[in-house]
């Protein structure tokens, strides 16, 4: 193995390859919780010594990059890009061979090059290749077959043929009380030169009490390390929406044309070679794109949540996979290979061009879920697609592991239902249909606050645009205290069932899902009517649907999260309560939505222009804390609201 070998692919440093580079081939992660065979697999043989771009295989050994990230999305490029033709470059030293292989939509594997050496230096070597034949799906990947003796392979590259202009790229990350993981984000970044190499800014905007900048040594570390190139912003929580929003605000204040700008999430863990990736793809499409990188589940690391998501605006459902085969796949056993379109991509991590947000404007201020979600369908009503990238990929909290009674259903429900004004064929009927059987599952299952919840979601969404004029930063005060009156909100901790003796009842476990769903509910409404909802036991998070708990008079329920419980009791004071509200509200939704979705088209313009936010900042900006106004020159607070300001504009204040 080679210690410290040049690139003799090309006489000078890798960063020299920036304008041609479409992508790295990686043999070693950056980060412990992934696993080795998402980059490089041994086939045959084993492996004398392993780097991040550096390979050495033992005599008669073979390795393959038909990983996940070890492969090259090579029908992305064919589809969007105006790419005909790839290399693939490194340095090779030792005695094998180099295989090149291709694969179609249905997965069949054809090679497309060689490459055969003897060599006792380090050598370059090229693989030319044709990008054909990839239109509905199929990616390039590298075999390597040693000899006699030891192969080692490094500084692997595909290429394009001609130089691209390398975006400047700005990556904005929110942050509201992960100080830590938000650092561990940062110093992901900055550990991978080439990666760095690619950021001309960093915006991180600290919505939360427990500051990033409380770490002092991290904090000070990575400041000092980036100098200029950090922005550390404070302001008032206003959820993603107005953490990103605000991101991009300052992103687009200096006036550049050109250029991409990156929105990560805080608490991700990082392959920094993905941000290259996202950005050598948008500085060769054809036409304006939003790149999105994929998620890998956190927990489960060799996992991928779906290739692509799309949603669906009649039933109000988020998270719609393009492939239901390429959903939840284990990355290890299964690799996708088809072409996938998505209607967006999650703020995870994902590359949204200066030029789209000067075509269409700003994010919703509609405080948090499903702000990505429209931002991508407004694209692509503006003729701009989302690419949802394969092999560019952050790792992200399972979102099974999630707990899904909470505050954040308010802003899904509402925030759905404008979107679904916005973006789809409105229809009160069909919507009133859909959130009824949302709100009968609820009630017989004993979610009462969720119910409620959902209810003031249905009223916040007729109650029109100007409800979101301050961010809806009010909003989450309103829900929080309608939450609080009903007991089964209120999320245990594990000893309380040791300490109040519950955790004598018996476990109760669900059957399947019934074959006549509605006969069910009817059955289980008349049970809780006729008090016939004997039921006393635990009930485990994988068995809490409507149709099992719906026949609890009392439940212990374990949260998504597993790491509470909730005591949930039928109360059918509380029940015919909510039944009553949520009659009142989708009689209201029915005979007022269309009205109401009206008044949200006619305001979605007034909503994403930059002066609106430019109110919304002002208005919440937080009191100072320091009068040490030099010390935090690098902190801002809130903007004075400016019109979009122009590149000319700009070289006029120089």
């Amino acid at each position: 193995m080679i210690d410290d070998a040049p690139d003799p692919t090309t006489g000078s440093s890798a960063e020299s390859t920036a304008p041609r580079r479409l992508q790295r081939i990686l043999f070693q992660p950056t980060d412990e919780i992934a696993s080795q065979d998402l980059y490089v697999k041994m086939t045959r043989g084993r492996v004398v010594g392993l780097k991040r771009e550096e390979i050495t295989i033992a005599p008669f050994s073979t390795a393959s990059t038909r990983t996940y990230f070890g492969r090259f999305p090579a029908a992305y490029f064919q589809r969007w890009t105006a790419i005909r033709s790839v290399s693939i470059r490194g340095w090779v030293q030792g005695r094998g061979r180099i295989r090149a292989y291709a694969s179609d939509d249905v997965d069949r594997e054809r090679i497309v090059g060689v490459a055969d050496v003897d060599s006792l230096e380090a050598v370059p070597f090229e693989i030319a290749l044709k990008l054909d034949r990839f239109l509905d799906g199929g990616f390039l990947w590298l075999d390597l077959e040693a000899g006699d003796g030891d192969l080692s392979v490094g500084s692997v590259r595909f290429e394009s043929e001609n130089d691209a202009e390398p975006s400047a790229v700005t990556v904005v990350i929110c942050t509201h009380n992960r100080a830590d993981d938000c650092l561990n984000t940062l110093d992901a970044l900055v550990s991978d030169d080439a990666a760095l190499a690619a950021v001309e800014k960093i915006i991180v905007v600290d919505q939360g009490d427990d500051r990033v900048e409380s770490r002092t040594d991290r904090f000070a570390s990575i400041r000092d390390l980036l100098g200029t190139r950090l922005a550390y912003i404070t302001q008032a929580n206003l959820g993603g929406a107005g953490g990103f929003t605000r991101g991009i605000w300052e992103a687009m204040s200096d006036g550049r044309e050109d250029g991409d700008i990156i929105l990560m999430d805080d608490d991700i863990v990082l392959e920094p070679e993905t941000l290259l990736r996202m950005s050598a793809f948008s500085a060769r499409a054809i036409n304006p794109v939003i790149v999105g990188a994929q998620m890998l589940y956190l927990y489960h690391p060799n996992v991928l949540h779906t290739s692509a998501e799309d949603a669906d605006l009649e039933t109000l459902r988020a998270g719609v996979p393009v492939h239901d085969r390429e959903q939840g796949l284990d990355l290890r056993k299964k690799l996708p290979y088809r072409w996938a379109e998505g209607g967006y991509n999650a703020w995870w991590t994902c590359l949204v061009p200066r030029s789209v947000v000067r075509s269409i404007g700003y994010p919703l201020p509609i405080f948090f879920q499903w702000d990505d979600i429209e931002y991508g369908l407004r694209a692509r009503a503006n003729d701009i697609p989302t690419v949802t990238l394969p092999g560019s990929a952050v790792w992200h909290a399972d979102f099974a592991l999630k707990d899904r009674d909470d505050w954040s259903r308010y802003f899904s429900y509402r925030n759905s239902l404008i979107v679904a004004a916005l973006h789809g064929r409105w229809n009160s009927k069909r919507i009133a249909a859909t959130l009824f059987h949302h709100l009968l599952e609820m009630i017989m299952s004993l979610h009462y606050g969720l119910a409620a919840t959902t209810i003031l979601a249905i009223d916040g969404f007729l109650a029109g645009p100007d409800t979101v004029r301050d961010g809806s930063a009010d909003a989450l005060a309103r829900v929080r205290e309608v939450r609080s009156r009903y007991p089964d909100t209120v999320r245990h901790r594990p000893e309380e069932m040791v300490e109040t003796g519950l955790f004598s009842l018996p476990a109760i476990n669900s059957g399947g899902y019934p074959r006549i769903p509605w006969l069910v509910k009817v059955k289980r409404s008349l049970w809780q009517v006729l008090g016939l909802n004997k039921r006393v036991g635990k009930i485990s998070s994988a068995d809490s649907n409507w149709y099992h708990s719906s026949q609890f008079r009392k439940a212990i329920v374990t949260d998504a999260a597993l790491d509470s419980f909730r005591i949930r009791a039928f109360d059918p004071r509380i029940a015919m309560s909510l039944i009553r509200s949520s009659a009142v509200a989708l009689w209201r939704l029915r005979r007022r939505g269309s009205d109401a979705a009206a008044a949200w088209r006619e305001a979605q313009n007034g909503l994403t222009e930059r002066a609106a936010w430019s109110r919304i900042f002002d208005a919440t900006r937080p009191p100072a804390t320091t009068p040490n106004t030099a010390r935090r020159s690098y902190d801002r607070g809130a903007p004075t609201p400016t019109p979009d300001p122009t590149a000319a504009d700009v070289a006029a204040n120089d």
